[in-house]
């Protein structure tokens, strides 16, 4: 038995104003939906930059210590294991700043899991194309993955020119398809067939 089931009441309607009541609850979902929009924007926005100061201060720190042999992979690989981070993310981390090393240049509108996909691309011109068609087309990372093994960047060249193409979305963006299987946010989520009072 969930929570919510727990705290279910079977409410007495025989004065509820059934068109006034779907208006209120039409407004709260909304809100919620708004609110969770934000949460999931908020919380990774916040790992964003974490991890571009984390990657900030590994860089320092190699740099300091650049005469020394794979000083970089064994203090990334240390602090994997002192973090309880995986090898995979600290590395990753790392190349993150290498790659935006100007924290100005990183999008609120862009999420963790989208810069994992920019940071594998090497071509400078090809990383911005897919950022900006992104950003445009509010791709998920489903969608961005899909375009990129369908390089659509080297479809787009006319001539030795870009064209910046901007597909319509087949369907609303929600923010759990962008942030799939990033957090669990089911604390702010309503059966719509229970009256919660």
């Amino acid at each position: 038995m969930t929570k919510h089931q727990r705290n279910t009441k079977t409410p007495n309607n025989n004065n509820l104003d059934t068109t006034a009541y779907n208006q209120i609850l039409g407004d709260i979902r909304s809100i919620l939906q708004k609110g969770v929009s934000k949460a999931y924007k908020a919380v990774d926005n916040l790992k964003v930059q974490t991890y571009w100061q984390i990657g900030e201060r590994i860089v320092r720190d190699e740099l300091e210590h650049k005469g020394r042999a794979d000083y970089g992979k064994q203090i990334i690989e240390k602090l994997a294991i002192d973090l309880e981070f995986s090898r995979a993310t600290m590395f990753s981390i790392v190349a993150f700043y290498r790659t935006y090393p100007i924290v100005q240049t990183l999008s609120g509108q862009l999420s963790w899991s989208h810069y994992l996909e920019f940071i594998r691309i090497e071509n400078k011109n090809e990383r911005d194309f897919y950022e900006l068609q992104t950003l445009s087309n509010i791709w998920s990372v489903r969608q961005l993955q899909k375009q990129i093994r369908n390089d659509l960047y080297g479809h787009s060249k006319e001539e030795g020119k870009v064209i910046v193409t901007q597909p319509i979305p087949q369907k609303p963006i929600l923010p759990e398809d962008i942030f799939k299987d990033t957090y669990n946010f089911d604390f702010l989520t309503l059966d719509e067939n229970q009256y919660y009072g």
